[in-house]
């Protein structure tokens, strides 16, 4: 169990024998989460539509590199590999669904 000062910073790992400072860094690299609850949010709203741009984004290459090897652009695929690629394709889309109905 870490050791911590009155201030809530991580003083020392025990047996480690390192000093590790972790409040502070996680606060820099996730303000918004840091922030703590905001008029009953955990997150604020332009949180949320800013994760929801990237991870959409993403589906959407994984969406456009699967339907591209679907239309067998690069070459030739076999029965298991279509199935495979069916999978991903129809996953993709239900999450880029549940996202939309999420932020919605």
């Amino acid at each position: 169990m870490p050791v911590a000062a009155s201030d809530g910073n991580r003083v020392k790992s025990p047996g480690t024998g390192t000093d590790r400072p972790q409040v502070p860094r996680v606060k820099k690299l996730f303000p918004a989460a840091s922030a703590g609850p905001q008029k009953g949010r955990l997150v604020s709203p332009g949180f949320l539509a800013g994760t929801s741009h990237d991870i959409r984004s993403l589906l959407y290459i994984i969406i456009g590199f699967a339907e591209l090897l679907l239309d067998e652009v690069p070459g030739k695929i076999n029965e298991e590999q279509r199935r495979s690629l069916e999978d991903i394709l129809r996953s993709g889309q239900r999450l880029t669904d549940l996202l939309g109905d999420y932020m919605e």
